[in-house]
């Protein structure tokens, strides 16, 4: 189970950095404390469902976007890798 808490932990984590959010200014929308947020991005705990969906709700992403790929049917992880590549591309393009 750690395996997955770290996963979802760096999934996280992106998410935040991708925004370009720091800890503390995440920290009181999502409800949360500092340590706890680090905690979670670095897989040192669980993190209930309720609150994953509110933190992904939070970055507008979706719930397969932090769930590690093998928990994921394989046709949404290809989907997942073309939308990954796709934004990659534009990134490149811009």
């Amino acid at each position: 189970m750690k395996d997955i808490n770290k996963q979802v932990g760096e999934k996280i984590r992106q998410l935040r950095y991708k925004a370009k959010y720091s800890h503390k200014e995440i920290s009181a929308p999502l409800g949360l404390s500092i340590a706890t947020l680090s905690k979670m991005e670095n897989g040192l705990t669980e993190i209930s469902i309720r609150k994953l969906v509110e933190i992904v709700e939070f970055y507008g992403a979706k719930l397969t976007d932090v769930l590690p790929d093998k928990l994921l049917p394989s046709d949404i992880t290809i989907r997942k890798q073309l939308e990954e590549s796709r934004e990659t591309v534009i990134e490149l393009q811009g």
